[in-house]
């Protein structure tokens, strides 16, 4: 066996201010629709697939594995259409899908927080920062008290930034993954 470290991440939704989500030139954020899921299944894959949470969470190394994520996912009784968002960069006559983001509400009335993934060539331009709070406003607009997620403690420049957007750790887990399922 194989165990990763992760914490769950909590903020308080009435101290975060969304008053705009800015993105970089070129950057549009397109909301979901469900002809967009295999397009943020693979935007998933790709940010996922050469990163420690392929290990943690074997589906996300594979492409259609994030495909049947993100079914379970929009097919679940909390999902939430308007905290889901993909990016999109403009490049020329082509479009890049960059980024992507899923929120579900919990049955215990908080906003939960899913697979925020950033493509490579494009990390570090505030895409993550963007998703997540578009995700934060519309649990607001649902009067959410709370939004929660889950990130693997090893990964520092997520935690780093859901610290900065008001997140706190109120629970560390560990998760077993099989030594032949892990693939890192």
């Amino acid at each position: 066996m194989q165990y990763f470290k992760r914490y769950r991440m909590v903020c308080d939704l009435a101290q975060i201010v969304v008053d705009r989500v800015e993105l970089p030139p070129g950057y549009v954020a397109v909301p979901w629709s469900e002809g967009l899921l295999e397009r943020h299944a693979n935007v998933k894959f790709h940010s996922f697939r050469n990163e420690i949470d392929s290990g943690v969470f074997p589906c996300l190394g594979d492409l259609y594995g994030c495909i049947r994520l993100m079914q379970e996912i929009s097919t679940q009784g909390g999902f939430c259409p308007s905290a889901t968002w993909l990016i999109v960069r403009e490049n020329g006559t082509e479009l890049q899908d960059c980024g992507t983001i899923q929120g579900l509400q919990t049955s215990g009335g908080l906003g939960s927080i899913q697979n925020v993934g950033v493509i490579p060539d494009s990390r570090q331009l505030g895409l993550g920062k963007a998703l997540v709070k578009l995700a934060i406003g519309h649990f607001q607009e649902l009067g959410l008290k709370e939004a929660t997620l889950e990130v693997t403690a090893s990964n520092q420049a997520a935690l780093m930034l859901y610290h900065r957007l008001g997140f706190r750790i109120v629970r560390t887990m560990y998760r077993s993954v099989p030594q032949n399922e892990a693939l890192l």
